[in-house]
């Protein structure tokens, strides 16, 4: 005759099966009296990264620092992909992941402080990722492009949710590009509270426009103009530039 084991029999039965205790998450922190240099805990055990020292770095408009993590640093340090916020005293202050974080060139915080900007670096044409601060919610779904202009603000803050940045129109510039990376420049307006990017000044086959300044509702602009879509070809360093303004509704 079969037997079954009894309630008692299964709770002896469950106490013998050994469960595995899962390690800690590692500690991220800086060492603020060594150049921000930031500081893993790990297993009890310390590790410098990098291990030149290359420290943390300020998150504008704040007194915050942070750092990013890609996806190669999981196996040789052990923390997940994102980007790491830190107080004034080196202590966590919000951690968020994010893909290619580590490739980060400037994070800035908004005039009110409740909205976070990472820039996604690796070209001059690339992206914004915006989080909501402290709870570090994502407010875009995929990135924001954005071009990287030379000597030019890369955002420009309007309130807390409208931001201006410049954009390049890479695929299919309708012009002659000889240089890479190449296309009418704008300057954008994004509504961080809709999700749409609208233009300000919209670049042409002929025409630049590059973000210079915002201030009391007017926005500045360079104006960068060529006779002909092939006269593009080369960039157009010394071409003359010329100042406009546009006041927003």
């Amino acid at each position: 005759m079969m037997r079954f084991p009894t309630l008692c029999g299964l709770a002896l039965l469950c106490c013998c099966i050994a469960i595995p205790a899962q390690a800690a998450a590692p500690k991220v922190f800086l060492d603020r009296g060594a150049a921000n240099t930031v500081v893993i805990e790990r297993d009890g055990k310390e590790v410098r990264v990098p291990e030149d020292g290359f420290g943390a770095q300020p998150v504008k408009n704040s007194k915050l620092l942070y750092t990013a993590f890609g996806d190669d640093d999981v196996e040789k340090y052990g923390v997940a992909p994102g980007v790491y916020i830190f107080d004034e005293n080196g202590k966590p202050a919000a951690s968020a992941p994010l893909e290619n974080a580590d490739m980060s060139a400037e994070a800035v915080l908004s005039p009110g402080g409740t909205v976070l900007a990472v820039d996604l670096g690796g070209s001059l044409v690339r992206d914004w990722t915006f989080f909501a601060f402290p709870s570090m919610k994502r407010l875009d779904k995929e990135g924001v492009g954005y071009y990287a202009a030379e000597d030019k603000p890369t955002l420009v803050w309007i309130s807390d949710t409208d931001v201006l940045f410049n954009t390049m129109k890479v695929d299919d510039p309708g012009r002659a590009c000889g240089y890479d990376p190449c296309g009418p420049v704008s300057v954008a307006r994004h509504d961080l509270a809709t999700g749409k990017t609208t233009p300000v000044l919209q670049g042409t086959a002929l025409c630049d426009y590059t973000l210079v300044s915002f201030a009391s509702g007017v926005v500045t602009a360079e104006k960068l103009c060529l006779k002909k879509a092939k006269d593009w070809e080369n960039y157009p360093e010394n071409a003359p530039r010329e100042k406009i303004t546009v006041k927003l509704p």
